[in-house]
C-alpha cells in the first residue's frame, strides 16, 4: 500500500540542539574553553544599571567566535549563520525558539558596540 503524506505539520516538537551536535563535533571541545563569566566580568563596566535588558555580552562574543571557527567572512553572513545553522545557534547558547536579539544587534549596530571591548585578554580562556 502506498503511504501518502501528511498535510497539517505538528504543533510542538520535542527537539533539544544537544542532538544536533555531534559528540566528536570540535565546536563540543572549544565551547568549554571560553569563560563566558570572564566575559561578563570584564563588559560590566560598559553597561548602564538602568534601561532595558541587553543581550548577553557572552553570547555576542560567543556569536563573533563560533563565526570565527566556521569561516564566516561578513556579519550579514554570521547573521544568515545564526538563524540557520544549529551547532552555531548550541554554541551560543541559544535555543530555537529565539529569533530575534542577536541578530537584531549586528544589523543595528555593526562594530560600533563590540569594538570597544578587549578580547585579546588572556583571562577569558579558562585554564
Amino acid at each position: 500500500m502506498m503511504g501518502t503524506s501528511d498535510p497539517q505539520p505538528a504543533l510542538f516538537y520535542q527537539i533539544n540542539l544537544e542532538q544536533f551536535v555531534t559528540a566528536d563535533h570540535p565546536m563540543r571541545r572549544i565551547r568549554p574553553l571560553i569563560d563566558t563569566a570572564g566575559i561578563r566580568q570584564l563588559c560590566a563596566p560598559l553597561y548602564a544599571d538602568m534601561g532595558r535588558p541587553s543581550i548577553p555580552p557572552e553570547q555576542l562574543f560567543l556569536t563573533l567566535v563560533g563565526g570565527y571557527l566556521l569561516g564566516v567572512t561578513s556579519e550579514r553572513a554570521l547573521v544568515r549563520e545564526l538563524t540557520w545553522n544549529l551547532v552555531l545557534r548550541w554554541f551560543v547558547g541559544l535555543d530555537l525558539a529565539r529569533r530575534r536579539g542577536i541578530t537584531s544587534r549586528f544589523r543595528r549596530s555593526g562594530n560600533g558596540g563590540l569594538g570597544r571591548v578587549d578580547c585579546s585578554n588572556d583571562s577569558l580562556m579558562r585554564r
